[in-house]
Order: structure tokens, then C-alpha cells, then sequence
């Protein structure tokens, strides 16, 4: 979730977390699942910031990244935020936008393929991954480090002991701890976590059109809404021998959705765009500025050209 405010939260997850991020317990019964991956460590991008050559990526009319590059854009931009933006501004709103903005925008630029942006919305897209990944990055070090009393400058040698200190004083504070909990609270109400990795839906397509092909008597494969399937299918399981398996609280979802798309089908009528078979299958109201289903980066405009069911 993308807010230009307060980083006022060291568990509320981002990036499209609104719907959450945590994997939900999956029913007992089950047959094995995937083997559990190791935790990721920090990313640095050491290779693609020492290395000359200018990288080529592509980009939707949106302005976010696409192709095979997208992910290594996206991490070269969390590894420059994190390395020139300090950790001791209480909001991202307060960088400049000229000092520190543009100068990171420039980092990237130099490194990356980026000949035409006429109306800054590459620019826009790329300084709210850096907005998440700084925030995410404070979180890190509070969660990880501060909380369990383990020193971070090994692992990032930019930090110095003397802002490590001023960090962690800054967190004892009576309101860093108000806006803690308000965040906490916040991050409670993600009733349907995802599992979607670094990638995204974007970056699950392909393994999902695989196994959707593989289980054709799956509610998820009659699911008509595109946003609304890749929805399902980010809170779903994936066994070894690739059959799906809905979490008990995500399997309602899909059959009221498949439900919705029956009773529109069958009227043949209009509906509007925060009237899909997702949006009305769920029982929390749209976010403005962002589409469910699709990532932190999809507004309303760029997703719903037309109707659809």
C-alpha cells in the first residue's frame, strides 16, 4: 500500500499488502506441499551497481517495468534508496524533491535504459518502489535487528554506529510507539494474505497459465474475471504433484465470484468497474489509487478500459 505519509509501522507490509502478505495455515489433509523456501536476506544489487554496461528495460504505458528485467529494476532501485536515503527522516514526504529525488532518480537513469519518459510517469512509478523499499528497510531494522538486539552494520557497512544509535533512540519514542500500534491495528485487517514473492502477479503468470492448464476441474479455472482468478490464485497453494489448493477462507471467494459471473452472464447486463465479480465476491470496498489483484502500482484507469464481468 503506497501512502506518502508516516512510516509509522514496523510489521504493516506493503507493496499491494492492504490484502496482506502473511501464508495462511493450510488445512492439514492436504497433500505435501512445496518444500519451504529459505528466508530472503537483504538484496544489493552488487553485480548490476559495479558493473558499466547500461541495461535495457521496458515499461508500460503506466510507467512500471516490465519485461525480464523488471525484478533486477526493482531491487537496483530498493539498493539505491536504502544506500542514499537516510534512515533518520521521519517521512518519505520530507526529502526534498530536488536534492534527494532527483539525485536518485539520476542514479538510476545512469545505469538503466530509460530514453523517453515525457510525463514523468516512469519517474512517479520508480520513486514509489523506492518509497516502499526505504520503508521496508527502516522496518527491517527495527524488526530484525533493533527488536533483537543484533548489530546491522555488517550486513549494511553504508550505516554508521553513530546514526545506528540515533535510529534506534528515535524508535523508543512515546510517539513512534502511538503510530506503531496504529499501524499494527491496520495491518490486522488484512483478512486474505498473499504469497506472491518479489514478482508479483506479473512475475507468477506463466507458473500460474501452467498449472491452471493442469487443473481444469478447479473453481479457480472458471473464474471469468482476469484480476479476479490471479487474486485467487496469489492466496492459493500449489502442491508438489501442481494441484491447487484454496485456503479455507479464500474457497468462499472464489465460488461467490463464479456466482456473481453466472448471475451477470445470465442477465446479460452492464456492470460498473468497482462492480466485477472480485470486488463484489469480497466483503471489504475498494481502494482508491489501486486495483486488488493486480499490485500496489495499477491504478483504476490503467486496469478498467471497460466493464467487465
Amino acid at each position: 500500500m503506497t501512502h506518502s505519509g508516516e512510516d509509522n509501522v514496523e510489521n504493516v507490509a506493503v507493496m499491494d499488502n492492504v490484502e496482506g502478505e502473511n501464508v495462511p495455515v493450510m488445512e492439514e489433509e492436504v497433500s505435501p506441499a512445496r518444500p519451504e523456501k529459505r528466508k530472503r536476506g537483504p538484496t544489493m544489487c552488487k553485480k548490476i551497481t559495479e558493473q558499466k554496461e547500461i541495461l535495457p528495460i521496458e515499461f508500460r504505458k503506466n510507467g512500471c517495468a516490465k519485461g525480464e528485467n523488471r525484478v533486477k529494476y526493482s531491487n537496483f532501485c530498493a539498493a539505491t534508496v536504502k544506500k542514499n536515503a537516510s534512515i533518520l527522516v521521519e517521512r518519505w514526504d520530507k526529502f526534498d524533491e530536488k536534492k534527494d529525488k532527483d539525485q536518485w532518480w539520476n542514479i538510476v537513469k545512469d545505469q538503466w535504459n530509460i530514453v523517453d519518459d515525457p510525463k514523468d510517469k516512469i519517474k512517479e512509478k520508480t520513486l514509489k518502489i523506492m518509497n516502499e523499499a526505504w520503508k521496508q528497510f527502516k522496518s527491517r531494522l527495527k524488526t530484525v535487528y533493533m527488536d533483537q538486539g543484533k548489530d546491522p552494520l555488517p550486513v549494511y557497512p553504508w550505516l554508521t554506529q553513530e546514526v545506528w544509535e540515533e535510529f534506534q533512540a528515535l524508535k523508543k519514542t512515546k510517539e513512534f510507539k502511538k503510530k506503531s500500534e496504529k499501524g499494527r491495528k491496520i495491518a490486522q485487517m488484512n483478512k486474505y494474505p498473499h504469497k506472491l514473492g518479489s514478482g508479483g502477479y506479473e512475475g507468477k503468470s506463466k507458473e500460474w497459465a501452467k498449472v491452471l492448464s493442469q487443473n481444469k476441474d478447479s473453481p479457480v479455472v472458471k473464474i471469468q474475471n482476469p484480476r479476479g482468478q490471479d487474486w485467487v490464485m496469489g492466496r492459493s497453494e500449489v502442491t508438489v504433484d501442481g494441484r491447487i489448493v484454496l485456503p479455507k477462507d479464500v474457497e468462499p471467494i472464489a465460488h461467490k465470484m463464479l456466482e456473481v459471473e453466472e448471475e451477470v452472464n445470465s442477465s446479460a447486463r452492464t456492470v460498473a468497474r468497482q462492480e466485477d465479480s472480485l470486488s463484489l465476491a469480497l466483503p471489504n470496498p475498494e481502494h482508491t489509487g489501486r486495483v486488488r489483484g493486480r499490485g500496489a502500482y495499477t491504478g483504476w484507469k490503467e486496469e478498467f478500459n471497460e466493464a467487465k464481468p
